[in-house]
């Protein structure tokens, strides 16, 4: 007997393992985590963003201006890069209700880059198909979940459609939602040669840990995270997370009255190497 379950919360396989991954992911120093962005949102759904970042580990500068309206169809956003990296600029459209259960973006790039995204959810499948096309390559992703009371099963199949359709990858996830402050996962990437167990656990209404164990069967590594998130209160917040490679991630969160401030650090102590990284942002954020 197949459980009902609302389409509004229905999940997708790419929801498989997300509260974990935010954990271990969100606000850290990486790449691109140097910016000072400011933000303006409207009560009719627009809003605009200028952004002065670091598109990579060097010292040069780009800006970027991002404008999105949402309306009760769905939305649209305009994304512009200058200088150091102008191929990132990108435009969607996403229509919410053009048939109950669907939603369709189209999108493309600066290079000229088209893609196509449909999903469809009728409880307790959830369906999506993301197709792209350079003009050199044609490829498509095909995701599938299927709920089933607390538990979420999910594949997903890589196709390469520029001559014919072959199939290039293909991978598998599961979830287990033992109550809403705790929820395990599996989850495979890369021709199922990567493995990823992990388990997210809220604490208290403060606090979040988790657990993640990441295994590369064809290269034979393995790697274990722990990490957990913690807000003192409505303003500040600090995360923290350290893998079995000894690597020793930290973020702190500051939000004030029209601002917030992200600092985070990276360090390898046997490497004596490190990465700072830092976002300002004001306005409506």
């Amino acid at each position: 007997m197949l459980v009902k379950t609302d389409i509004s919360i229905m999940s997708s396989f790419s929801d498989i393992g997300k509260k974990q991954k935010d954990l271990f992911e969100k606000n850290y120093a990486g790449k691109i985590f140097r910016e000072i962005k400011l933000v303006s949102k409207a009560s009719n759904g627009l809003s605009i963003e200028a952004n002065n970042y670091n598109p990579d580990a060097t010292a040069t500068l780009s800006s970027s201006g991002k404008i999105k309206k949402k309306a009760d169809w769905g939305e649209m956003e305009a994304e512009i890069h200058t200088i150091a990296k102008p191929s990132a600029s990108k435009g969607s459209v996403t229509f919410n209700s053009l048939l109950p259960g669907t939603k369709l973006k189209l999108s493309t790039s600066a290079a000229v880059d088209l893609g196509i995204e449909a999903s469809y959810a009728a409880s307790p499948f959830d369906i999506k198909l993301n197709m792209k096309s350079d003009g050199n390559k044609n490829t498509a992703s095909l995701e599938s979940a299927f709920r089933y009371g607390d538990f979420l099963l999910g594949n997903q199949l890589d196709l390469d459609a520029s001559s014919g359709i072959s199939l290039t990858d293909y991978n598998f996830g599961l979830q287990y939602n033992h109550c809403k402050d705790l929820i395990i996962a599996a989850k495979t990437a890369k021709g199922r040669n990567n493995v990823n167990l992990s388990a997210w656990y809220k604490y208290s209404c403060c606090t979040q840990l988790g657990l993640a164990a990441s295994t590369d069967i064809a290269g034979g590594s393995a790697v274990l995270n722990v990490g957990f998130d913690h807000s003192f209160n409505d303003k500040t917040n600090i995360k923290s997370k350290i893998d079995s490679n000894m690597n020793i991630h930290n973020a702190v969160e500051y939000r004030g009255n029209g601002f917030k401030i992200n600092m985070s650090a990276q360090l390898n102590p046997s490497a004596s190497k490190k990465t700072l990284g830092y976002g300002f942002t004001f306005g409506d954020y």
